[in-house]
This record gives structure tokens, C-alpha cells and sequence, in this order.
């Protein structure tokens, strides 16, 4: 499972299982790479337990025909932060706890 995508027309849910604790993506069900947290045969179909990068568990269920497809993939390395959004989480969460050094500090 390390080469990318389920591509093989012939998908088993061992070789989804092998994917459990990994960050993989899931196209058109997800806007990101998550971490596949269970795997779930309900025959034709499996149901993908997977945590958000925001730490929610979610639920998405996916048929077989639609993984031979590769809309299933590990994801690969790092991906390089753009500036501008590094910079919003910081500045984000620099405002969120603000009022830890000011307690009359207010945003609306």
C-alpha cells in the first residue's frame, strides 16, 4: 500500500484495513487528507471511519466500484504551507487567547 491509490479493480477490505492509523484522501468526501481511524464491510459497500485534521470523527460511506476508481489514496510526504495561511493560524489563535493577558480584551 505504500505506491499511492487503491487503483486494482479488485478491492478488499484487508487492503483498506492496512491503511488504519495513516492519512490518506478521500476524493469527494473530504477537502483534505484525514486519518483513517476503522474500516467497516457491509458488503458492496464500506463505511470509512476517519479523523479530521480539526480532531473530529466522521463517517463516510464509499462503494466498492467507487475504490477501484482511486478515490481512496495514502497520502504522500508533507504538504508545504502557504504563508498567508500559517500566518492566520497563528494570528487566529493569537486572538483566541488574548484575553489570558488582558481580561478586558473583547472581539465582536
Amino acid at each position: 500500500m505504500s505506491g499511492g491509490g487503491l487503483s486494482s479493480p479488485t478491492v478488499d477490505v484487508a487492503a483498506l484495513e492496512a491503511l488504519i492509523g495513516r492519512r490518506i484522501t478521500v476524493a469527494g468526501h473530504f477537502v483534505g487528507p484525514v486519518t483513517l481511524d476503522g474500516v467497516e464491510d457491509l458488503g458492496d459497500v464500506v463505511v470509512l471511519r476517519v479523523r479530521t485534521p480539526e480532531g473530529r470523527l466522521e463517517e463516510t460511506t464509499i462503494a466498492l466500484a467507487e475504490l477501484a476508481d482511486g478515490t481512496v489514496a495514502e497520502e504522500q510526504g508533507a504538504r508545504l504551507v502557504d504563508g498567508g495561511e500559517l500566518f492566520d493560524l497563528v494570528e487566529s489563535r493569537r486572538i483566541e487567547l488574548a484575553y489570558a493577558h488582558d481580561p478586558n480584551f473583547g472581539t465582536y
